[in-house]
């Protein structure tokens, strides 16, 4: 929805340049763009497959649990991966 304005106004094709064009690396700010899209994506692809909300958000919250805390973390793959935890012990 938030493209309309632009589309009508045929502005919406404004940023089509190839990144790090007769460059080995993109530049910083290049690559900061690039990660924030992959980011965006990454995670907005957990909605998709997620069986429903409560299981997407149940998703996230062990994802933010698991950034500060080991056991979580791996509690969060041994539920997701379907395993009974064998397949990744706590440390």
């Amino acid at each position: 929805m938030l493209f309309l304005p632009l589309l009508l106004a045929d502005k919406n094709r404004t940023n089509l340049e190839i990144v790090a064009m007769d460059k080995w690396l993109p530049s910083w700010k290049e690559f900061l763009q690039i990660s924030i899209t992959f980011s965006l994506t990454v995670f907005a692809w957990i909605f998709f497959r997620a069986q429903n909300m409560h299981h997407a958000f149940t998703f996230i919250q062990g994802i933010v649990e698991g950034l500060a805390h080991k056991s979580a973390y791996i509690e969060t793959l041994n539920f997701y991966g379907g395993t009974s935890g064998s397949r990744f012990q706590s440390w």
